[in-house]
C-alpha cells in the first residue's frame, strides 16, 4: 500500500494532464463512510451479480467466491483496505514531494545523475518523516479495521478475514466475555498508545538528522 502510495505520488506531481481531478478522485474512497465501503465492495465482488465476476465470465474465467473462499478472502478484503487508504496516504507524499527544493533535483542532474538516482539518493531520504508517519497511521487504521469487513464477509468464511476489534466485539457484547474483552480493548490500546510513541521517536531521530 506505501509503496503504491509512493508512486502515484511520484507520477501526479509530474506535470500530466488531468492530475488534480485524479487527486479528488483518489481521495474519495478515504472520505466515504467505512460502511459504504464495504457494501460498495459486496456488490462488486458479488458471486452472481458482482462486476468482477461478470467481467471475469467475459473473459471465460470461472466466477470466484471472492467473499465465500476461505483461500482468498482475506486477499480481497485486503485490497479494498489498501483501495480505502490509498488516496489518503498519495496525499501525504504529495504534500512532501512539494516541499522539495526543486534546485535540489537540478543540482543532480546537472551532476549527471539519472532518474533513479534522484529518487533514491534525493526523493526517498527527504521523505523519511513523511514516510514513517505514512506507516504509522497505515498500522493504526488496520489496527482499527471493522466495518468494511463486518459488512463484507462478517469476519468469516472460518473467521480468516476476523479483525483483533471484531473479535473484541465477538467476546465483550455476543459472547458475553466482558472480561476477556476489556481485555482485548487494553491490548488493543496498548499497541496503539506503542505506535504512537514509535512514531514520536522516528520524529525525533529525523529532526536531529536534519
Amino acid at each position: 500500500m506505501i509503496i503504491l502510495s509512493f508512486i502515484v505520488a511520484l507520477v501526479l506531481n509530474q506535470k500530466i494532464p488531468g492530475k488534480n481531478v485524479i487527486r479528488v478522485i483518489g481521495v474519495i474512497p478515504y472520505v466515504l463512510i467505512p460502511a459504504v465501503v464495504g457494501i460498495i465492495w459486496n456488490w462488486m465482488y458479488d458471486a452472481n451479480f458482482g462486476i468482477l465476476n461478470y467481467v471475469f465470465s467475459l473473459l471465460g474465467i470461472p466466477k470466484q467466491g471472492f467473499l465465500i473462499d476461505k483461500n482468498i478472502a482475506l486477499y480481497s478484503v485486503s485490497v479494498v483496505i489498501i483501495w480505502s487508504y490509498l488516496g489518503y496516504n498519495m496525499i501525504l507524499y504529495l504534500a512532501g514531494l512539494q516541499g522539495i527544493s526543486p534546485e535540489l533535483y537540478e543540482a543532480a542532474e546537472i551532476d549527471g545523475a539519472n532518474k533513479f538516482q534522484i529518487i533514491t539518493k534525493i526523493t526517498i531520504p527527504l521523505l523519511s518523516r513523511t514516510t514513517s508517519l505514512i506507516i504509522t497511521l497505515t498500522l493504526i487504521n488496520i489496527v482499527q479495521v471493522y466495518d468494511q469487513v463486518v459488512v463484507m464477509t462478517g469476519g468469516g468464511p472460518s473467521r480468516s478475514t476476523m479483525t483483533l476489534i471484531h473479535y473484541q466485539y465477538i467476546a465483550g457484547f455476543e459472547r458475553q466475555q466482558l472480561g476477556y474483552g476489556s481485555a482485548i480493548g487494553v491490548v488493543i490500546l496498548i499497541i496503539l498508545i506503542l505506535l504512537v510513541q514509535l512514531q514520536r521517536l522516528i520524529f525525533r531521530s529525523n529532526k536531529e538528522v536534519y
